[in-house]
C-alpha cells in the first residue's frame, strides 16, 4: 500500500534507521504505468517496506521539494529508495524494475 507525501520532513525522518520507498508517477505517461506496474508488484511481495507514492499532476509542488532536498534532478517516473535521509539508489524510466528494487531493498 502507498503513503501519501503531506510533509516531506517527515517522511525523510521515517527514514533514519531504515530504507523507505519513494516513487514519483504521472497519470499520463504509458512509461510511468509501467514503471507503476513494477513497483504495484513489489509492494504487493513485500509489504513491510514504507512506499510513498507522488502523483505529479497532484503534486508537483511535493515533487520539486524531493528533488532540492535529496539532489536527484526531478524524472518521472522516478524510485528513489531512501535512507537516513539520503538517497541509497534511484531509478527512471525503464530502469524501475521489481528486480532492480530487491537487490537494494
Amino acid at each position: 500500500m502507498y503513503r501519501r507525501i503531506d510533509n516531506l520532513d517527515e517522511v525523510l525522518a521515517a527514514s533514519r534507521g531504515k530504507k523507505i520507498v519513494i516513487f514519483k508517477h504521472s497519470n499520463t505517461c504509458g512509461t510511468s504505468r509501467e514503471a507503476k506496474g513494477e513497483v504495484d508488484s513489489f509492494v504487493e511481495s513485500h509489504p513491510g517496506v514504507d512506499t510513498y507514492m507522488v502523483v505529479i499532476q497532484e503534486q508537483r509542488s511535493v515533487s520539486n521539494q524531493i528533488a532540492e532536498k535529496l539532489g536527484i534532478p526531478h524524472e518521472s517516473p522516478q524510485l528513489l529508495v531512501v535512507e537516513d535521509g539520503k538517497v541509497a539508489a534511484h531509478w527512471s524510466h525503464w530502469e524501475i524494475k521489481k528486480e532492480e528494487m530487491e537487490k537494494v531493498l
